[in-house]
Parts: C-alpha cells; sequence; structure tokens
C-alpha cells in the first residue's frame, strides 16, 4: 500500500513537472516569436519602403505592415529598447509588438503598453529617472522625453495609468502579472 502512494505520488509530481515545463517552454516560444515580429516590423518602419499613410488619430501618420497600423517606434538607449508601436492595442497586437494605450504624441498624452516579454518591455525594469526616451513618427520626427518617475499600479488603476499629466507613460506587467510597471516621462525641450 505504502509503495502504490508513493508511485502515485511520483507520477503526480512528474506529470506537475512536465506541466511547468510545457508552460515555460511555450512562453519562451511566445517571447522570441513576439520578438522577431517587432524587429521585422521594425525594419520595414526603417527602411523607406512602406508607404506613409495620413492619420483620422492626429498623428503624423501611419504605415501599414501585414495589416497592422503602426504610428512609429519607441527607443530607450538605457534598456537597449527600439520597439515598433501599433496604432491601436489589443491582445493579440501585444503579442507582436507594444500598442498605443491611449492618447497621442500630439497632446502629451500618449501612453504605450508592453509585453513583459524579454525582447519586448521587461528591460524597462532597468530605467531609472533622467533616462532618455525617442518616440520617433513614422516620418522620422524624433520626440525627446525624460524619465521622470517609475512606479508600481494596481490593475485596477486603469485611470491612474491614462488620466496623468505626463506626455508619455510606458507600461507592462510586473514579473508576477499582477500589478503593471509604470514608466512616466515629460518631453524634453533643451
Amino acid at each position: 500500500m505504502v509503495k502504490r502512494k508513493g508511485k502515485v505520488l511520483m507520477g503526480l509530481g512528474l506529470a506537475c513537472l512536465l506541466a511547468a515545463l510545457c508552460i515555460a517552454a511555450f512562453y519562451i516560444w511566445q517571447d522570441q516569436k513576439a520578438g522577431a515580429a517587432a524587429q521585422d516590423a521594425l525594419m520595414q518602419l526603417n527602411d523607406g519602403s512602406a508607404t506613409v499613410e495620413d492619420s483620422a488619430e492626429g498623428d503624423d501618420g501611419v504605415i501599414y505592415i501585414d495589416g497592422n497600423a503602426y504610428i512609429g517606434h519607441i527607443v530607450v538607449p538605457a534598456a537597449g529598447v527600439e520597439l515598433p508601436v501599433m496604432a491601436d492595442w489589443s491582445m493579440e497586437k501585444l503579442d507582436i509588438a507594444p500598442c498605443r494605450y491611449s492618447g497621442n504624441y500630439t497632446t502629451d498624452d500618449l501612453v504605450i503598453a508592453g509585453h513583459s516579454y524579454s525582447q519586448h518591455f521587461s528591460p524597462l525594469y532597468g530605467v531609472q529617472e533622467g533616462d532618455e526616451v525617442y518616440f520617433v513618427t513614422v516620418r522620422d520626427n524624433a520626440i525627446l522625453y525624460k524619465v521622470v518617475s517609475v512606479e508600481q499600479l494596481e490593475p485596477a488603476q486603469v485611470d491612474d495609468m491614462i488620466e496623468s499629466d505626463y506626455d508619455l507613460t510606458l507600461f507592462t506587467c510586473t514579473n508576477d502579472g499582477m500589478a503593471r510597471w509604470t514608466v512616466r516621462c515629460m518631453r524634453d525641450y533643451s
């Protein structure tokens, strides 16, 4: 009886271990896939081959790549981040690249969401006050921002995320997915 119980527990343990390995492999696969998709879109944004179309949102225009509209790209030199930014967001689009969550750079209330993938926004965990952030439009107009605050918000604090006095907000989930790592920036006019 004791041997049988031990075998059952050993089997359950192995099943749990296998499930954990499958989940980790899936996450790594998603991370790599998202990184490749973002880099492909960034290359197409930067190579000048795509046509810039006017935007009804007051942007500097949009470029369509694989049916998705992009408004530019975000560059955070201190974190080694350079990623395209989609014009609007959905969970499916976030699997490709960071997305505009709300606002616009022209009205100084742009909020950009990104997954915490290693090749997307997880490098933002190392960003500090004073670091430079650039938003580059599809017409190559670069807007310089400086990080003025880094904070953690709860998922229910949507109003705090989008209704702020900050010119640019970048956010991603924390490692445990229970909160939002938030980088607040102001334009640097110097």
